[in-house]
């Protein structure tokens, strides 16, 4: 992909015959214009238009976003930022940093590698002009952005493709699992931090002028216990906050015509399944719109990871996620953890949880955690 995104003219020898491509324009050995899907595509027959310049994926780096009327659910709060209040007002405008850095990862982790330990190596020259370009700083480790730690942190595997973790980054980092990975700024357009860096005592080297090395990450934030009640054969996991009971199922569809039994659609129910689409403002409507409110749901970083029915985590919200569901709501979401050191305070990122259900105040503290 490095090839494709940083060279500024690309010739295709294909067996349908020899491509040519730039940022202005593409051809053929058949003396006709072809237009070429540069973004998802390596044969450049199949696509809808020409290779953009670099400086087109970099321009957007600190793109203003509108926010719009949403109404908040569950208290998780930090100084910047409360679900609690009406943290989206209207017509408030704010920075979304590195947006074209999510949409690149989420592409490229779409690719088969043959060396899936090649996941950072083979993004360190299109990071090193975006270094440049944006004016920013790259987590030489994490593959993601000093300006845009807690976003580059909130993804999850794509719950259709196969994971395993890899041990060339830390856990907080998309480039810890194989297989397709999905940020929230795929999901949604609405994303802001609940949860901050402690820049201060955040342990790093640097590497040079736009490249660090985090070598222990202190996180400031809130968390709250959830226990697994009900697992799926995709891997997918429902949970409630711990000490409560989990809440009723779904409705029984009636009967057809009063002789067929319907079975229930679970995806339907499933906010990770029933998006209509990944990679724009999902606004959820038809039979979406019966994502159920009333509980969490967790994805693993791991498609292996088989934990069972009643086993508890510590989640750590990092995100409020706004969808329209179909009335505009707020929805916190964050890391699933497992405890590496007690002394320290340390721990590792093993999934991802949605928070449809809003967390009893009770059941929040707020703490500062090292992730590694």
């Amino acid at each position: 992909m490095q090839e494709r995104i940083l060279a500024a003219r690309t010739i295709f020898f294909t067996e349908e015959g020899i491509f040519w491509q730039c940022g202005d324009r593409s051809s053929s050995q058949f003396n006709e214009q072809v237009s070429t899907d540069w973004a998802f595509k390596s044969n450049p027959k199949s696509a809808r238009q020409s290779k953009p310049r670099f400086n087109d994926l970099v321009k957007d780096w600190r793109a203003e976003a509108q926010e719009y009327s949403f109404k908040s659910t569950g208290k998780v709060t930090t100084g910047k930022i409360s679900l609690l209040a009406a943290s989206f007002a209207s017509k408030k405008r704010r920075h979304v940093e590195a947006r074209p850095w999510h949409n690149l990862v989420f592409e490229f982790t779409q690719r088969d590698l043959t060396q899936p330990n090649d996941r950072l190596r083979a993004l360190e020259g299109i990071a090193n002009e975006f270094a440049e370009s944006a004016n920013d700083v790259y987590v030489n480790n994490g593959g993601i952005w000093k300006s845009d730690m807690i976003g580059g942190m909130a993804w999850y595997r794509h719950w259709n493709h196969d994971s395993k973790h890899l041990c060339i980054a830390p856990s907080w980092s998309w480039a810890s699992a194989s297989g397709q990975i999905v940020s929230m700024y795929q999901r949604t357009g609405h994303v802001v931090n609940i949860a901050e860096v402690n820049w201060k005592k955040t342990i790093m080297k640097k590497l040079g002028q736009r490249s660090i090395y985090i070598q222990e990450l202190h996180i400031s934030g809130h968390v709250c216990q959830v226990k697994l009640y009900r697992r799926f054969d995709d891997g997918l996991f429902w949970a409630v906050d711990s000490g409560s009971e989990p809440p009723p199922p779904p409705v029984q569809p009636k009967k057809f015509l009063g002789i067929f039994n319907r079975q229930l659609n679970w995806d339907q129910f499933s906010g990770i399944k029933s998006a209509d689409g990944i990679n724009g403002n999902l606004g959820w409507s038809g039979s979406s719109s019966k994502v159920l409110k009333n509980h969490y749901e967790i994805i693993f970083d791991s498609s292996t990871e088989d934990p069972a029915v009643g086993t508890e985590f510590l989640c750590m919200p990092l995100v409020g996620a706004g969808f329209q569901t179909p009335a505009a709501q707020v929805f916190p979401s964050g890391l699933i953890l497992v405890p590496v050191d007690g002394a320290r305070k340390a721990y590792r990122r093993i999934g991802w949880c949605f928070l449809w259900a809003p967390v009893p105040d009770e059941k929040l503290r707020e703490v500062e955690l090292v992730i590694v």
